[in-house]
């Protein structure tokens, strides 16, 4: 029984060990896509029916490229000659070239029309796809409605909004302060943030007693309130030394840190009996540096104060340690109240999101890996919903298994388990391929865990040694995109001991370019750092506008210099016989971590500089100025109330008013509306006739007529 590899180029294929395993962990530093386009054409080749082969892809994007390659791939074998669809051929499979076998050739050029003819299409899916269908075919197994139908980001997060509303009016009635709880600690975009998390991490937040939880995770203390350990933590000092010393402190010390700290010791006759908490933490905090650190006993005391009471260097260091310790239980006080706060607020936000979605029989992108999971791993019709799939699979890819999450494993191991336990009864070859690269792991975030790559290839050895076979990995090398220059520079620089945290076995990385003839430069720039002191913005400023020292901002300029001088002065070398010409814009590309304000600085600095830019890959649309008008004049002509979106309509291109103009409007109108002082002036200014026209409208217009009213008649 033959068991071929495959790999990117035909040498590779040739060298194909005969007796590998159906099982293929392939750490690809090159075309993922690539070689598993090439896997299916090899099994459509080899006459497997397109219908019993399952490619699951991480994207939607991944899955759309990978088809569009096979299908490319298949189309052009379809109206190829013979001799140059022999070669293919014989690549493909790892032979020598030679006679094309007729029947062989008839074959292959069949194999687009099959494909394009095969019911539903291939089956080329992303893991979630492929769960939204096996649950479609066993709903009643899985435990659900037939008719369910699958939630997108867009109703999710209308969704979700309306029951933090819920929430937050349940607060605000003094019903169930949970989401003040959380609210007093973040901001607006935090909790938007928050909530998203809370959403990708549900698992976090299992049923059952929290206290038992807290304690085991952060021990006794997690038991007890701030002010309680507070007290005790009060109750450990001998207030008398320690009042002592602070007199001395005061007399003979000589900066604020001893200042700072015989204040506090005052303080605690005070306060220690009716504010603990503050007691403790201002003391605590008095013996530690404004960086954060415990202060140093080079200077604390000063000499003076030991020649005066020599055991107050005793003192001192008593009174330090029980700062480090009273300071890192207080943490942990704080820490467990954020962690019921934030349980307190996800336990209902889940329950009433769950809820939601069962009331219209709704399942988003994560209940269809976990109930697919149940289906196939936990529920007690798992063995017959894995004999009826184990009929209708024989093959199965996997295409960026780096980004695959452990349920997601757990799918794929409960299928390829059954290629197995079956054997008897159907005597065909049946492969599991797989290819990823731990190194492009960017999907953590959604769960992702490239740690899980390399566990599931072990349990899959164990598993294929049980059956006599013996798992093959071979390793894909060869990159297409970089040039040798740039994948030298990088495999020298995780050489060493760098190469442990970027690969699972910490060994370094190797590649090899398939671009052997194009050069390559790489620039290192010394880092762009914050200065010191920030500069002050003018106070008429706004507050969120960047100052002219911020990083980013130098960094965005440096870089748009540095393209207009490639445009002025550089040429690109010779390639393929032909002279160098001289750099386009075109030609450069510039990749950055996300789309920030170094994105949109970087290219406004290139526009001021007269050098043509394409601008950003993708926009949000309502982020953009003119958009924000409009909404605005949305949101004005249904409710004229609104003074400020009113008063930023204004101020736009769309009216066109200026700053003292909108002053001496809004100035002096007491508690009446800009709207009512804005039609009552006379004579009416166009833009008030244009707002009036709109609001008029607003009723009676779709909401493209609207807009093109505004846009166009206007």
């Amino acid at each position: 029984m033959r068991r071929e590899i495959e790999r990117p180029t035909p040498a590779q294929i040739a060298a194909a060990d005969p007796q590998a395993s159906p099982w293929v962990g392939a750490n690809a530093g090159s075309g993922k896509t690539r070689v598993l386009a090439q896997r299916v054409a090899r099994l459509l080749l080899a006459g497997t029916p397109p219908e019993r082969i399952l490619c699951l892809t991480y994207t939607k994007a991944a899955a759309a490229e990978m088809q569009n390659r096979l299908f490319a791939m298949l189309g052009a074998w379809a109206m190829a000659g013979d001799d140059w669809l022999g070669a293919q051929l014989a690549a493909l499979e790892g032979r020598a070239a030679g006679p094309a076998d007729p029947e062989n050739l008839a074959r292959a050029r069949r194999l687009f029309a099959r494909a394009l003819e095969t019911p539903g299409g291939l089956r080329i899916q992303t893991i979630h796809a492929f769960c939204d269908a096996l649950l479609r075919r066993f709903p009643l197994e899985a435990g659900l409605s037939p008719r369910f139908e699958v939630l997108d980001d867009r109703q999710a997060r209308l969704m979700q909004e309306q029951i933090r509303t819920r929430l937050a009016v349940a607060a605000e009635g003094g019903h169930d302060p949970a989401f003040d709880r959380v609210a007093g600690r973040v901001n607006e975009g935090d909790l938007d943030s928050l909530i998203a998390a809370v959403q990708g991490k549900r698992d976090g937040f299992p049923e059952g007693d929290l206290d038992d939880r807290l304690e085991a995770h952060f021990g006794p203390d997690a038991a007890r309130g701030e002010a309680e350990i507070a007290a005790d933590a009060l109750a450990e000092l001998d207030r008398a030394r320690l009042a002592r010393l602070a007199d001395l402190m005061l007399a003979h010390g000589k900066d604020d840190a001893h200042g700072n700290c015989a204040r506090a010791i005052g303080a605690l006759t005070a306060i220690a009996e009716t504010e603990p908490l503050k007691a403790a933490e201002t003391l605590a905090a008095s013996c530690f540096t404004t960086g954060g650190t415990l202060r140093r006993r080079t200077r604390f005391p000063v000499r003076a104060v030991l020649d005066a009471w020599p055991e107050a260097d005793g003192v001192v260091e008593g009174l330090l340690a029980w700062a480090e310790r009273t300071s890192e239980r207080l943490k942990v006080a704080e820490a467990v109240q954020r962690t019921r706060a934030l349980d307190a607020f996800a336990t209902r936000l889940l329950a009433a999101y769950e809820a939601a979605k069962r009331a219209r029989a709704l399942l988003d992108f994560d209940d269809l890996i976990e109930r697919a999971h149940d289906l196939l791993v936990r529920s007690d019709m798992a063995a017959w919903v894995l004999w009826k799939l184990d009929h209708g699979i024989d093959h199965i890819l996997v295409d960026e298994a780096q980004d695959t999450a452990p349920r997601q494993w757990a799918l794929i191991e409960a299928i390829a388990e059954e290629f197995y336990a079956g054997e008897g009864a159907r005597e065909i070859e049946r492969t599991v391929f797989v290819v990823g690269d731990e190194k492009q792991s960017i999907y953590s975030f959604q769960g992702a865990e490239p740690a899980a790559f390399g566990s599931t290839r072990a349990r899959m050895a164990e598993r294929l040694r049980g059956v006599g076979r013996a798992l093959r990995e071979p390793a894909l090398e060869t990159s297409f995109r970089s040039a040798p220059g740039i994948l030298r520079f990088v495999d020298a620089v995780f050489a060493g001991e760098e190469a442990e945290g970027l690969t699972l076995g910490g060994l370094p990385p190797a590649h090899r370019a398939h671009r052997t003839r194009d050069g390559a430069r790489i620039d290192l720039w010394p880092l762009v750092v914050p200065p010191e002191k920030p500069e002050e913005p003018p106070w008429w400023e706004p507050i969120d506008r960047p100052p002219p020292d911020d990083p980013r901002t130098r960094l965005a300029e440096t870089l748009a210099g540095e393209i207009r001088r490639m445009l002025a002065e550089d040429r690109l070398p010779p390639r393929a016989g032909r002279p160098g010409r001289r750099v386009r814009p075109g030609d450069v590309l510039v990749l950055v971590g996300k789309r920030d304000r170094l994105a949109a600085t970087l290219i406004r600095k290139l526009k001021s500089l007269d050098v043509p830019v394409a601008g950003a890959d993708r926009l949000s649309l309502t982020a953009e100025l003119a958009v924000r008008d409009l909404l605005a004049l949305v949101r004005v002509s249904l409710t004229p109330a609104d003074d400020l979106s009113l008063a930023a309509l204004l101020r736009s291109p769309l009216c066109g008013w200026s700053e003292e103009a909108l002053f001496a409007l809004a100035h002096g109108r007491g508690r009446a509306w800009l709207w009512s002082r804005l039609m009552q002036a006379e004579p009416r200014s166009p833009a008030a006739e244009m707002l009036a026209d709109m609001a008029a409208q607003a009723d009676y217009l779709r909401p493209y007529e609207f807009l093109e009213r505004a846009l166009i008649h206007h």
